[in-house]
């Protein structure tokens, strides 16, 4: 008996502690103006980086520098705006605000990313369009999701090669692959023709 609580003394002080550590962690998070949403697109959410996400409030986000490979469909998550944090399950992602919505008009126009382009030109029977953005224009082709027209605004990092994830028009979301970016019209119209002729 005498065993139990000398062992029992030893170990409540590193009780207090863990207890104290997980009180200033909770603490913390609160401070960012936390709240809950579920991730509504894409259907799997991933977490992996530039991946953009919307919430069930409409506000758009794209994931940074994480690699989670989450396979999550419509996740409930705690979203903390002041921090850029996405908490879902145990994990804890680093994200940017693309586009707010009405419940969250507490983020500042500097913190949103200028990576809007717009779509340009469309071609009947052909998967590919053209976009123009800052410093050139854009060959994109649709592999997915909203199905673009002209003039509809891309929201997005468009800025390398590959598949990207956007948002169109501020809500809807889709897949394109960037087959090049910032050309010259006549460049633009070269890659229209090998593609879509």
């Amino acid at each position: 008996m005498r065993t139990t609580r000398s062992l029992i003394s030893n170990l409540l002080p590193l009780g207090l502690v863990l207890c104290g550590l997980v009180l200033v962690s909770t603490q913390s998070w609160g401070q960012g103006n936390c709240y809950t949403s579920s991730i509504m697109s894409p259907t799997p959410f991933m977490g992996t980086n530039d991946e953009i996400f919307q919430l069930s409030d409409q506000s758009v986000w794209q994931v940074k520098y994480e690699y989670e490979y989450l396979y999550e469909y419509y996740p409930a998550v705690t979203i903390c705006p002041d921090i850029n944090k996405l908490i879902i399950g145990d994990k804890q992602l680093d994200v940017i605000p693309i586009s707010g919505s009405s419940q969250d008009l507490r983020r500042t126009p500097s913190r949103m990313p200028e990576r809007s382009s717009y779509v340009i030109a469309t071609y009947s029977g052909c998967d590919y369009f053209v976009a123009d953005g800052t410093g050139g224009l854009y060959v994109l082709e649709w592999y997915g999701g909203h199905i673009p027209s002209e003039g509809d605004t891309i929201i997005g990092d468009i800025d390398s090669y590959g598949f990207k994830d956007v948002i169109y028009n501020g809500y809807s979301t889709g897949r394109v692959w960037i087959e090049d970016y910032l050309l010259s019209p006549t460049s633009a119209a070269e890659e229209i023709n090998d593609h879509c002729n």
